[in-house]
């Protein structure tokens, strides 16, 4: 299954601690699920994928890293993708 991650929440540190997403293409105005980068690491693992669209409409894989994080694919950016994505509403 093909995951559109859509926002993301931060712990003190700025860094990512949970992702919300949606099915691909079931994008209704709000997210379905937020699960931490561990979790999100497994599905990849599973044969699952995970992406997220820039502001240009441009689509960009993210990877599992190691056991515990994840990443996006390399896309000609220096900047840190997933964090520059809005904050979930918890």
């Amino acid at each position: 299954m093909r995951y559109q991650i859509l926002c993301t929440t931060r712990k003190e540190n700025n860094s990512i601690d949970k992702l919300g997403f949606v099915e691909a293409g079931k994008y209704d105005g709000g997210y379905t699920h937020l699960e931490d980068k561990e979790a999100i690491n497994e599905k990849i693992r599973l044969g699952n994928s995970f992406f997220f669209t820039d502001e240009d409409g441009t689509e960009t894989d993210v990877i599992a890293v190691e056991d515990d994080y994840v990443k996006t694919s390399p896309d000609g950016t220096k900047k840190n993708n997933l964090l520059h994505l809005k904050k979930c509403k918890v």
